[in-house]
């Protein structure tokens, strides 16, 4: 089972500027400072060690999805509420995509609409609650929403066009859950509780 990548990449890139339109229509789109920027590195590197479990072959157990997510979507959330503003969720994701092509088998633009879906689904869901994980339910809406739509599209768009391999719906769907339900306790619960502690001793020019 498949979707088509040209159409679902001409979605994404639609979504995109919908998307940034609305963000600069509520005034949300500001610049980052030097100080913001070098700590979004610093979370793309720890999301980049986060992902050394499945890059490293744990894609291949049953619960594979579910293991490497779990971390990941903690130190989002984290990212999120140190330097809560529009473009934190891009920034980190699409910095993390180019660094692990960078650091692998080289940069592959086909990939690149896996990684923008993945933070615009983000960035679309803060600008809609008006929210950066502060919340109880923020949070764990951004793991439920970052783990299931990430698997969905790389199941269903991504890795069938880019690999050639066509995935069953049923396996499709067991990675959703995975990512849904790691996504929720890595986001929701971990990375809640764990960006409280580190908001305590976040210098506030950060934010």
């Amino acid at each position: 089972m498949a979707i088509n990548f040209w159409l679902a990449a001409g979605l994404v890139l639609s979504l995109s500027l919908l998307i940034l339109l609305a963000g600069y229509w509520k005034r949300q789109v500001q610049p980052f400072s030097a100080y913001q920027t070098m700590t979004l590195a610093t979370f793309v590197c720890l999301l980049f060690v986060a992902s050394l479990p499945w890059r490293l072959g744990l894609s291949r157990f049953f619960f594979g999805c579910f293991v490497m997510t779990v971390p990941y979507t903690a130190i989002l959330l984290v990212g999120l509420r140190v330097v809560p503003r529009f473009g934190t969720a891009t920034l980190m994701v699409l910095g993390y995509g180019l660094l692990s092509q960078l650091v692998g088998s080289g940069l592959n633009p086909l990939w690149w609409p896996d990684y923008l879906a993945k933070a615009m689904v983000l960035e679309g869901l803060c600008l809609l609650l008006g929210d950066y994980g502060t919340k109880r339910t923020s949070a764990f809406l951004t793991g439920l929403c970052y783990g299931g739509f990430g698997y969905g599209f790389f199941y269903l768009v991504s890795a069938p066009f880019i690999w050639h391999i066509h995935y069953d719906l049923w396996f499709i769907v067991w990675k959703v859950l995975q990512g849904m339900a790691a996504g929720a306790i890595g986001s929701g619960i971990l990375g809640y509780e764990l960006a409280a502690r580190v908001e305590r001793v976040a210098p506030q020019a950060i934010r």
